[in-house]
Formats: C-alpha cells, sequence, structure tokens
C-alpha cells in the first residue's frame, strides 16, 4: 500500500504523542474535534464514495489518511479558513481525486487546502522535501520571507493533532484581519479570496499563482 500506519511516538520526555497508544485513529481525532476551540464541521461520508477511494490509494483505516477517508467527506475547520479532505462531498474533492499522486507520477498527495489556497500536503517526488514528507505549499506571495514550499517537520499524526486544537492562530496571524470571519462566510469549499480578498475559484488561484511563485509541479484537480 501507499501508506502504512507508523508506530505511535512513545511516551518519553520530550516526545509528542498527540494521541493514546489505546486509542484506534478515529477516535482519537473524533477527540480532537470535540476539543478544538474553533468549529469543525464533519462532512457526511458516503460509504461507497469512501470504499473506492480507500481502493485507489490502498488505503487502511488504521492509518491517519484511511481514517479520514473512511469517517468523513472533509473536515471543515474554523469557519471555512481550513479545509481537510475525506472521502469528498459536492465542492470538496476526494483525496485522490484531488492529488497528482500515482504510481507512475506520485508527485503529492493533498491532504487539505485553505482559504488563501495554500496547500497541505505530503511529498512524494515533486515538492522538493523527500518521500512522506508533510509540507505546506503556499502559491501566495503575500510573505516573500517563506518559501513557496515548507517541510513542516511533523508527522500526520502530529499534524492532525495541531490542526485541530493547536496554535492555527500564529500559523495565519500575518493573513489575517480584523473581518476575516464576515469576508469568509458563505464561500463554497472550492472557493478562495485572491489578494484582494475578492472570491476566486481555487484551481483558478492556482493557475494564476504557481508560475508566478515558480512552482513547477501539477495543481490540485476538482477545485
Amino acid at each position: 500500500m501507499f501508506f502504512k500506519r507508523r508506530p505511535k511516538p512513545r511516551n518519553r520526555s520530550g516526545s509528542f504523542n498527540p494521541f493514546p497508544a489505546d486509542v484506534d485513529v478515529w477516535a482519537g481525532f473524533e477527540s480532537g474535534i470535540a476539543k478544538a476551540p474553533w468549529e469543525v464541521e464533519n462532512l457526511h461520508c458516503d460509504p461507497q464514495r469512501s470504499q473506492q477511494v480507500m481502493a485507489q490509494l490502498e488505503l487502511t483505516e488504521d492509518s491517519e489518511l484511511g481514517a479520514m477517508v473512511a469517517h468523513t467527506g472533509g473536515l471543515v475547520i474554523d469557519h471555512g479558513w481550513v479545509r481537510l479532505l475525506g472521502a469528498g462531498l459536492g465542492d470538496l474533492p476526494d483525496v485522490a481525486t484531488a492529488s497528482p499522486f500515482t504510481r507512475e507520477d506520485p508527485h503529492y498527495l493533498v491532504l487539505g487546502v485553505d482559504v488563501l489556497g495554500g496547500i497541505f500536503a505530503i511529498d512524494g517526488t515533486a515538492l522538493g522535501a523527500g518521500a512522506g514528507r508533510l509540507c505546506y505549499i503556499d502559491p501566495t506571495t503575500m510573505d516573500a520571507a517563506q518559501p513557496t514550499v515548507r517541510d513542516l517537520n511533523v508527522s500526520h499524526a502530529q499534524f492532525m493533532a495541531w490542526v485541530l486544537t493547536g496554535d492555527v492562530d500564529k500559523f495565519y496571524a500575518p493573513h489575517r484581519w480584523d473581518d476575516w470571519k464576515e469576508d469568509i462566510a458563505g464561500l463554497s469549499l472550492n472557493h478562495g479570496l485572491d489578494a484582494d480578498r475578492q472570491p476566486i475559484r481555487l484551481s483558478d488561484l492556482w493557475e494564476q499563482a504557481f508560475p508566478t511563485v515558480g512552482l513547477d509541479v501539477p495543481r490540485p484537480q476538482g477545485f
């Protein structure tokens, strides 16, 4: 299979164990959703679609990505600022559809997107971080001090713990403004905001932004 489950971090001094070892992956995610300090909407999961995506990516429910695909159409976080992918629903595609990742062309797997067009992804071969590394792709030019692709240096479990209960506000602080909640209210899940804070389809945003910041990789699909 493409992604096998990694052993959970040991509970020793200085380590980060986001979910207890005796809790299954999805139960851990549910606990994180319940404790989240911001809104988390769990989109309906169609079982047949879920099984198709699981088979396509050769996933099992005891992996982080497999748990997402098996149990949710996606997670809409913090008023829709972040959208994590699962089995897909409506305007939010499933992981397999969104990702330019096949056995022949393992570019990267899309885990989620944000309203600015940022992409959370697992590198395959295209992003330069290394196979299996979890990255943030920033196709905007809002912060020239940051590289276009950032290796977040976390596991998938650690990423999920962070996006559900961590300091997301700090990560996005340079890009948020006073009325951002009102400005993104009502956006479709395949839309974001451009540099002028105007609604734009994410596919159109990426079509404009990828060449501008020198990203010579395939765009996510289905948005």
